[in-house]
């Protein structure tokens, strides 16, 4: 990230053994084209999130069901499961035309707004990723 000018390094801080080092992001706005991305960003970006995605998950499956008008994935818990300990994960596959997915990318980023501008500083960090993807005619 540090070569691709993401990053930028901040300072050290003492811990037993070696310095750590601290980095900061260079700027606010990024854009990194998509050829760029393929072997570096975008690569590494999924792995995280795969990782992040997957990371003490508490969960005992995933439930696929029809739910009347289309199909749902949700994560399954033990009943007994503490909220923190459950990865709230909701998916499904709908139709929608370009008017409603703009409309649904707006809401996504008010959401996110919302939550990013009204954090607690001293609550532990989640990974929060809405998605709205279109895809290909095989999966009709």
């Amino acid at each position: 990230m540090i070569a691709a000018g993401l990053l930028i390094e901040a300072g050290e801080r003492q811990r037993a053994g070696r310095p750590q080092k601290l980095y900061r992001v260079a700027s606010e706005r990024f854009f990194v084209q998509a050829e760029l991305r393929k072997g570096t960003v975008g690569a590494q970006l999924s792995k995280m999130l795969r990782v992040a995605l997957e990371h003490e998950d508490q969960s005992t499956g995933e439930l696929f069901y029809f739910d009347g008008n289309r199909w749902r994935v949700e994560k399954a818990y033990d009943p007994l499961a503490s909220v923190e300990d459950r990865q709230h994960d909701l998916w499904a596959f709908i139709r929608l035309s370009a008017t409603q997915r703009r409309e649904l990318a707006t809401e996504m980023e008010a959401l996110l707004e919302k939550y990013t501008s009204n954090q607690s500083l001293t609550a532990p960090r989640s990974l929060v990723r809405f998605a709205s993807v279109s895809l290909p005619p095989e999966f009709d």
